[in-house]
């Protein structure tokens, strides 16, 4: 089955886009979340190995506690956003290989630790852009960080070690009153050469 999305779809999620200032007041619930995870975990990874996972930060406690495992700058970002996510990978993923890739379960590669490390933090970080594309084809506003201090969220959320941080997301309804110029992007010229 081959077909492409209309142009309202494409500027949707691509070219019209774009990281949000500010969002509104307007709650996002876990199940917003769900439906954006329902469609990016179709998005391919080697192996079918999708090792990310996406934990809702919602209790006070908690979102407290990650406020002060961010970089200052994120802090009122992450404090106030309707709904905050911290990325992570999942380092043993290959034990679900049963289920997920049952042709693929139980070989010898998965028991070397600095491939399966490699694996899980290159295919999170793939997902998380299937997962940008979802929330923002859900109609959300995603505000991705990597300012953060991943030791100690990794410490205090994920003390087995099993889980380890790459980035928090905010996600809402973004506020157009505040709504940024986009900064420019590169020339095919710049980025794309067929040899």
């Amino acid at each position: 089955m081959t077909k492409s999305i209309d142009q309202a779809a494409q500027e949707l999620l691509f070219t019209q886009a774009n990281t949000p200032a500010n969002f509104t007041d307007a709650p996002v619930s876990d199940s917003d979340i769900h439906a954006a995870y329902e469609l990016m975990k179709w998005a391919p990874t080697a192996f079918n190995a999708q090792p990310l996972r996406i934990v809702l930060v919602n209790s006070p406690d908690n979102r407290a506690a990650l406020v002060e495992r961010v970089m200052e700058g994120n802090q009122t970002r992450v404090r106030t956003a309707p709904q905050v996510a911290i990325i992570a990978a999942d380092t043993k993923f290959y034990e679900h290989m049963p289920v997920i890739n049952p042709g693929m379960a139980g070989v010898p590669l998965w028991q070397n630790s600095e491939f399966t490390n490699n694996l899980a933090n290159s295919q999170s970080w793939l997902q998380l852009g299937y997962l940008i594309l979802a929330l923002r084809s859900e109609g959300l506003g995603v505000y991705p960080m990597t300012g953060i201090h991943n030791a100690k969220i990794n410490e205090h959320f994920f003390a087995d070690g099993v889980l380890q941080t790459l980035a928090v997301v905010a996600i809402g309804h973004i506020d157009e009153s505040a709504a940024r110029p986009r900064n420019p992007r590169h020339e095919i010229e710049t980025a794309v050469k067929s040899i």
